[in-house]
């Protein structure tokens, strides 16, 4: 079997767990009958009004936050199983990847279940203020038109959660950045791709550096660098029609295996993890994304 017959085989494959792990993540976000479900941790988050002031209903908006990032996930999911379904696409799978991946970090953080009420809102508003820095840079380029008045509202959210952050009992710093607008946090700011791919990817006992191994490959790709591309450059020892040596071009089957095998992992983990928090049946879960775990799991790691 070529390299070429081996990777069609795999994501044929994998391409149907994908589709049904993002059909079954976007026919859930409907179910936000939290009433129902009162023992859940995202109604009891809602139960909490300490933090309400005129940023707005802190907990409501926490638990509500939640929709549009599995969106995401869902979203991307869809994308990667056509990706993976289609031969001519060979680049394209990483950049999705690392999209989906900082996707289901950013959820996985914000949601953590160890931390308290108090601390989950801080993480929604450490997010939401790295977002309004990055939107503000988007809208301010001199000659846009309507920009400046968007640049003063998003300016005056950010002085919202300043000022209701700190009468929560949170510290206030304006950082600035190197891209632009200065990003505000509460106590720390979010973490970056990196460490939020690393924070879900990794786990005790397991493989040290994988998650920024894996950064850095997707990035290299996303970002279209030489030294991404050559991981998908392999030595055919034929010759061309004009001369020359052939080359395959495409990842080599270990590197599939491994971004297959962490990709459901991170999906499993991340959406065990909002099955628990917004009451969702984790067993169900369970029996669509066990046996996309096994499937990817089964192919040649070496």
């Amino acid at each position: 079997m070529t390299p070429g017959d081996a990777l069609a085989t795999m994501s044929s494959s994998m391409a149907p767990h994908f589709r049904l792990l993002a059909t079954t993540i976007g026919a859930w976000l409907s179910d936000q009958d939290f009433d129902a479900r009162p023992e859940c941790q995202a109604a009891v988050d809602m139960t909490h009004h300490d933090w309400d002031d005129t940023w707005g209903e802190a907990t409501v908006e926490l638990v509500m936050d939640a929709i549009p990032r599995l969106a995401h996930v869902a979203d991307h999911l869809h994308a990667y199983a056509a990706i993976a379904a289609d031969q001519h696409a060979t680049f394209s799978g990483a950049t999705t990847l690392r999209a989906l991946l900082v996707g289901l970090g950013s959820t996985y953080w914000q949601y953590e279940l160890t931390v308290d009420t108090k601390e989950r809102v801080r993480r929604y508003y450490a997010l939401r203020l790295k977002s309004l820095a990055e939107e503000q840079n988007l809208v301010a380029p001199p000659g846009l038109s309507g920009g400046e008045e968007v640049v003063s509202q998003l300016a005056a959210t950010v002085d919202t959660i300043h000022e209701s952050g700190r009468r929560a009992g949170f510290a206030w710093e304006l950082r600035t950045s190197r891209f632009g607008a200065p990003v505000g946090q509460l106590d720390t700011a979010a973490p970056g791709d990196q460490a939020l791919i690393t924070g879900l990817v990794e786990s005790p006992g397991g493989s040290p550096h994988v998650g920024a191994t894996l950064f850095r490959l997707l990035s290299s790709v996303a970002h279209a660098q030489p030294h991404g591309m050559k991981f998908f450059m392999h030595e055919t020892d034929e010759v061309g029609p004009n001369g020359g040596e052939l080359v395959f071009i495409g990842l080599d089957p270990v590197w599939v295996t491994m971004l297959h095998t962490t990709t459901v992992a991170a999906v499993q983990r991340t959406v065990t993890r909002m099955c628990r928090y917004l009451g969702w049946d984790e067993g169900e879960w369970n029996r669509i994304a066990l046996p996309a775990l096994m499937e990817a799991r089964r192919w040649p790691t070496g």
